[in-house]
């Protein structure tokens, strides 16, 4: 019987067993790298997960680095809006000086808002006012639904029609009349 002692083991099986000492290493590796988590993040920076209660100022944060600003400064690097007056037609007139005049705008989205107040009381009809292309319904027309009052300071709601060709129309509810009109907060998208 020959001694298992004096055999050498064979060039597959090193490399068998070099193979398996890598590969074990290797884990273990990368369970050491995976644990310390500072190696791999540049010098000076920390991310999310790593920061504590406290322990960094608004000072030491670049804002603008980071590609966020803060609100206010954002307000000011916004777009302004170009307000157009709506045009009154068939005898509707400005509500009061105290709710602006009436007037349209369209934002980056492309929605289109109102703001101010419109009088009724002495309209010859329903249509108030017309809107020009690029600031009309995508779609045949739309219903919104501001509110109005019956001259007693009881809200009451009217609903205005936006046709596709631009035609605004109010019709109050069974108890409104359209002595007051709100156009503050109507707005539909257009595209």
């Amino acid at each position: 019987m020959t001694s298992l002692t004096k055999r050498r083991p064979t060039v597959s099986s090193v490399i068998a067993v070099m193979a398996l000492a890598v590969a074990m290493s290797g884990t273990a590796v990368a369970a050491t790298s995976a644990a310390n988590g500072d190696n791999l993040i540049k010098k000076n920076t920390l991310s999310g997960n790593r920061l504590r209660n406290h322990t960094v100022t608004g000072k030491q944060i670049n804002l603008k680095k980071l590609g966020t600003v803060p609100v206010a400064a954002r307000a000011n690097s916004l777009p302004k809006l170009k307000w157009h007056p709506l045009t009154l037609q068939n005898g509707w007139t400005l509500y009061s000086n105290f709710y602006g005049a009436p007037a349209y705008t369209k934002d980056a989205e492309g929605f289109v808002h109102f703001r101010g107040a419109i009088d009724g009381s002495s309209s010859t009809s329903d249509t108030f006012a017309s809107l020009p292309a690029g600031f009309r319904p995508i779609t045949q027309g739309i219903w919104l639904r501001p509110p109005s009052t019956n001259g007693d300071s009881v809200p009451h709601l009217v609903d205005i029609f936006v046709s596709g060709g631009g035609g605004m129309t109010a019709e109050p509810d069974g108890t409104a009349n359209k002595t007051f009109v709100s156009l503050e907060g109507v707005n539909f998208y257009v595209g």
